[in-house]
């Protein structure tokens, strides 16, 4: 009888494991197969896309193709269950359509953002949702652009800062609202907590909010219904839960938020879109946030205060993005140098360098 209540925690249990020798950005479940697609990229800054198929309690490698640029997001969200392309989003702000059969061509290509795409979703395919397959994309350019696959080059859509207001980073964005030929939302959030509804009926925003931190994720409980349910997650580790069909003219929409705090323990972190660096430091430390690392360099720094006698020992955090340039790894080197020679160092970081050995 008294484990009867272990029982009734949400459990998470490993079937399958299999270690990697580059940086994963998205995993996808290839519709109605046993197979997964793994997206990422490779120390020398290459696009990496790996075909795994579940047999038994093992994955096997299939196929892997490298691709020019670090591939970030990827959807099957817009595709037929008979074709089954994979729609991606990379580092240099290209949308691309693959078929996964002939996968060194894309089957559709185009330059979608200045900057790096963050988040993909699709909608109309996979028997899922009413109207035309559609993709939105997400990016660090602080657009969101909704694209048909059969129409070349132009979005259909182009959610953009007004002028003179400043340009956010979007960090995730979810298709919903699809259950006829003519309703479709897209739901938006961002590195500085908003949440933004977009109706593309009426080609207007719908509804906005502020969650008060980086929004990591937005989902709908089901894309080819009413809306219901909208779920939003922080970077602060807490969930929001709107009810989409309960809005209040001036309050907007109802909502029920919980935050499910570390065990014992801290999280520091830095908000970033494409990575981002965080610690979790046990309660029965006595820590200090040194700094929280440069506009352009991803690093975190830590002060472990030491017992008694014993020194202080700094811990830092880096993740060095395939992209970065010169000028962003003399600043880290710089920091670097600044901080060795105070404290007792412990350097944990994905470099992703082919020449640097992680520590």
């Amino acid at each position: 009888m008294s484990a009867a209540p272990a029982l009734e925690r949400p459990q998470v249990v490993s079937h399958a494991q299999q270690s990697l020798s580059y940086t994963v950005f998205d995993c996808k479940w290839v519709p109605r197969s046993a197979r997964l697609l793994c997206l990422g990229s490779a120390a020398r800054g290459t696009g990496v896309v790996q075909l795994y198929e579940l047999r038994g309690a093992r994955l096997e490698l299939l196929r892997e193709i490298e691709k020019p640029k670090p591939i970030k997001c990827g959807t099957f969200g817009a595709t037929s269950l008979q074709q089954r392309y994979l729609a991606t989003g990379d580092f240099d702000g290209n949308l691309n359509i693959w078929n996964l059969e002939a996968p060194e061509i894309p089957v559709y290509s185009v330059k979608g953002h200045k900057e790096i795409i963050n988040s993909i979703d699709g909608v109309g395919g996979l028997g899922i949702g009413e109207g035309a397959p559609e993709i939105v994309t997400g990016s660090r350019d602080g657009t969101v652009k909704v694209w048909d696959p059969r129409q070349k080059d132009t979005p259909v859509a182009n959610m953009e800062p007004v002028q003179g207001e400043s340009k956010r980073d979007c960090w995730t964005v979810a298709f919903g609202n699809a259950y006829n030929q003519e309703e479709r939302v897209v739901c938006a959030g961002y590195d500085n907590g908003d949440i933004k509804l977009f109706d593309l009926k009426t080609m207007s925003l719908r509804w906005e909010t502020n969650i008060k931190n980086g929004v990591c994720s937005v989902e709908f409980d089901r894309k080819d219904i009413n809306m219901n349910k909208l779920v939003a997650t922080s970077l602060e580790g807490k969930f929001h839960v709107f009810d989409m069909r309960t809005q209040h003219p001036t309050k907007g929409f109802a909502s029920v938020s919980e935050k499910r705090p570390p065990k014992a323990g801290r999280l520091y972190n830095t908000p970033c879109p494409s990575s981002g660096v965080a610690l979790y430091v046990r309660e029965r430390f006595a820590c200090l946030e040194l700094n929280d690392g440069d506009d352009w360099v991803e690093s975190l720094w830590v002060t472990i205060k030491g017992k008694a006698n014993k020194a202080d020992i700094l811990v830092g955090g880096c993740y060095r993005p395939t992209i970065q340039d010169e000028e962003a790894d003399e600043i880290f080197y710089k920091q670097l140098g600044e901080v060795s020679p105070l404290l007792i160092l412990v350097l944990i970081g994905d470099f992703n360098l082919p020449d640097m050995v992680e520590t």
